[in-house]
């Protein structure tokens, strides 16, 4: 009785993460046909999924050699689920532990001045259009420093190689990944300052509110509008930062 062949099956680790060439082989893209025009571009479904994001993020801060970049989207279901991919990426791009300004829903104009109250840092920007047959398109745009869209000779032609050739950046271990820190704009913080110190509607004061003790329970201590870094003795950025709430 002959006995059957048998094939012999490769074996995968269960405890480790999975190699980063798995996921572009699994869902490929075309990048001459993505990558371009200053960043990623392409129908969606179809020319250009999730993975994307977390590609272009990666690869982003490798080609920068960035500590921090800021990134933005519109306010577009599908541009959230690309954004957030973005950001993971550019946490856990090799040994660079980038901080991620994230602004959340936010214009190009509002993303280039944060990356200028930032010390003109890389960014990024996530939109979503829909065409008249209901097709979707997601561009995620790119820009370097001076907060021009990333050229050829400025990273994006190496970004393309990068994805195509699979070498997608992952962390060099647990203490090089980065974070994600929801930022609020220089502006926006001067506009709440501006509102908060208006004068209120002019009218009696309770007797209860007119010492000057009562009055600082009222308005509480006052703040300062910058912070100097601890680390240089330099104003930092006049943005807020704070932790996100996302589990990144």
């Amino acid at each position: 009785m002959s006995s059957k062949p048998t094939t012999r099956r490769p074996t995968i680790s269960l405890t480790g993460p999975l190699p980063t060439w798995r996921a572009r082989v699994l869902n490929p893209i075309n990048t001459e046909a993505v990558i371009r025009d200053g960043g990623a571009i392409g129908r969606f479904p179809g020319e250009i999924h999730e993975g994307v994001g977390w590609w272009v993020g990666a690869c982003l801060v490798v080609t920068a050699q960035a500590n921090r970049i800021a990134v933005a989207r519109d306010g577009h279901e599908t541009s959230a689920a690309f954004y957030k991919r973005l950001c993971r990426g550019a946490i856990n791009a090799q040994h660079f532990a980038c901080s991620v300004a994230e602004l959340r829903v936010a214009d190009e104009t509002s993303l280039i001045q944060t990356m200028k109250e930032l010390g003109s840092v890389p960014g990024a920007l996530v939109t979503t259009t829909v065409g008249d047959d209901g097709a979707e398109t997601v561009r995620i745009s790119l820009y370097d420093r001076e907060g021009q869209p990333l050229g050829e000779e400025a990273g994006l032609a190496r970004i393309r190689r990068m994805i195509a050739e699979d070498h997608v950046p992952i962390p060099v271990n647990g203490q090089a990944k980065g974070r994600v820190e929801q930022y609020a704009p220089q502006a926006v913080e001067e506009g709440a300052t501006e509102r908060s110190t208006q004068p209120r509607s002019s009218g009696p004061v309770p007797a209860s509110c007119s010492s000057p003790s009562a009055v600082a329970v009222r308005r509480g201590p006052h703040r300062p509008r910058r912070r100097a870094d601890a680390t240089h003795g330099k104003p930092a950025a006049r943005g807020r930062l704070g932790a996100s709430a996302h589990a990144w």
